[in-house]
C-alpha cells in the first residue's frame, strides 16, 4: 500500500472542519490505494445538532454597546474572527449617524455608516444587520454622532465562527 501526503491545503482545512475528531492524530491527511473513510457522525464532531438561525442566537457571547452622547472611534471587538451585528440608532429631529470601521496595522477601512435624519419633530429608528470578519491584528470600532437630536445607539455583537471558520457554539449549549 503507497501512502502519500495529500498536500492541497484548501482541501485539509475543509477536512479538518468537517472532521474534527477524524484530525486528532496531528498527521497531515494522506491518501493511499485503499481508501477506507472513518466518519464520525456524532453530533459533538458534526455539530449537525443545532439549525445554523439557532447557532447564530444572540447569547451570553454577545456583547451590547449602547450610547446617546456623541463618541468617536472606539474599539468594540478585539477577538479574532466572524462576528454578526446588529444595530439600531434612533432620534427625534435633526441627524444620528453610526459608523463601524476595521482598524489595525496603521489603516482603517469604514465597512458600515448609517445616517438617519429626520427634518420635522417625528421620531425615528435605523436598523442594520450585517456579518464581518476580523483578522489577527485588526479590531472593530464604531463611532457615534448626533446633531440637534435626542437620539441613541445600540449595538449587539455576537461571535459566529473562530478566525478559521469554525462555529462557536452559543454560551451554554452542549450538543446531546
Amino acid at each position: 500500500m503507497v501512502n502519500i501526503p495529500f498536500v492541497s491545503e484548501d482541501f485539509q482545512r475543509a477536512f479538518r472542519n468537517q472532521f474534527p475528531s477524524q484530525t486528532s492524530t496531528g498527521r497531515d491527511l494522506h491518501v493511499s490505494d485503499i481508501v477506507i473513510p472513518v466518519v464520525d457522525m456524532s453530533p459533538v464532531a458534526s455539530g449537525a445538532s443545532l439549525p445554523l438561525d439557532l447557532r447564530f442566537c444572540r447569547n451570553r457571547n454577545t456583547t451590547a454597546v449602547g450610547t446617546s452622547t456623541t463618541v468617536g472611534f472606539t474599539d468594540v471587538i478585539t477577538t479574532t474572527g466572524f462576528w454578526g451585528v446588529n444595530i439600531m440608532i434612533s432620534g427625534f429631529g435633526g441627524q444620528t449617524a453610526i459608523e463601524h470601521q476595521l482598524s489595525g496595522g496603521g489603516t482603517t477601512q469604514q465597512i458600515s455608516k448609517v445616517n438617519a435624519q429626520q427634518t420635522s419633530g417625528d421620531s425615528f429608528i435605523q436598523l442594520e444587520s450585517f456579518t464581518v470578519f476580523i483578522k489577527a491584528g485588526d479590531v472593530l470600532q464604531y463611532a457615534y454622532s448626533e446633531n440637534g437630536t435626542n437620539g441613541s445607539f445600540t449595538g449587539f455583537y455576537t461571535q459566529l465562527a473562530d478566525v478559521n471558520g469554525n462555529l462557536v457554539s452559543p454560551n451554554g449549549y452542549s450538543p446531546q
